[in-house]
């Protein structure tokens, strides 16, 4: 019989995870995050006793996910597009997961140098417009032609136009991303008649943005 020797245990007693409620960017869905930026992941877990010795799974997009005691972090996302974000939580006697989060990565509109093919056109003559934009996605174009025609809103950054009669139309090209960016492109187009042939008027004269130039009028008048 050992006398005077006392024996001690220790009793941990693990909480159990009730729930898990993820936010990218403070928002739980429909999230518009821009590529290459920061943005913060963080999954909140009920109750917060439970993070001791907790274990996060993160799963972004199609990422494979590796186990973390990190419950909060700064994330870049590279390429543009869609995805989920959610979060799974383990501890040795529970295990919760989040809802999917909606992500919608955008790189931002840079770059934009004007129109192309929008010198001149003979009347009754289909010809393509085209916006120049070095970097940019999910970008809406809403173009106008300064005619009778209605506005055209489209996701590509080229469509095509007729007019039917001479003069000179100012072409108006309004993008905008879910990014909040607005920018404005416009541009003279000088509409020859189809009857007569002849060049666009000679530049007399640049002013600045090429929307204001001042040009000869010849047998092709059209001013």
């Amino acid at each position: 019989m050992v006398l005077g020797v006392k024996f001690t245990s220790v009793v941990v007693v693990e909480v159990r995870l009730e729930s898990v409620l993820l936010l990218v960017n403070n928002k739980t869905d429909n999230v518009v995050v821009q590529s290459r930026r920061r943005t913060l992941l963080e999954a909140l877990v009920t109750p917060s006793e439970a993070l001791d010795d907790a274990q996060f799974f993160w799963f972004i997009g199609t990422h494979t996910p590796d186990p973390h005691h990190i419950h909060s972090f700064s994330y870049y996302f590279s390429r543009s597009g869609e995805l989920t974000v959610s979060v799974l939580v383990k501890n040795r006697v529970s295990s919760v997961r989040s809802s999917e989060v909606k992500v919608l990565v955008v790189e931002r509109i840079e770059g934009v140098r004007g129109l192309a093919n929008h010198d001149s056109v003979h009347s009754g003559e289909h010809r393509n417009y085209t916006v120049l934009v070095d970097h940019g996605s999910h970008i809406n174009y809403t173009w106008t032609f300064g005619d009778i025609s209605l506005p055209v809103v489209t996701h590509k950054s080229t469509v095509s136009h007729r007019y039917r009669f001479s003069g000179v139309h100012t072409i108006t090209v309004r993008l905008t991303s879910p990014l909040g960016q607005h920018i404005v492109v416009r541009s003279r187009v000088f509409v020859l008649q189809d009857s007569v042939d002849c060049d666009t008027p000679k530049v007399l004269r640049f002013y600045p943005l090429d929307i204001a130039v001042q040009r000869e009028v010849g047998e092709c008048a059209f001013l």
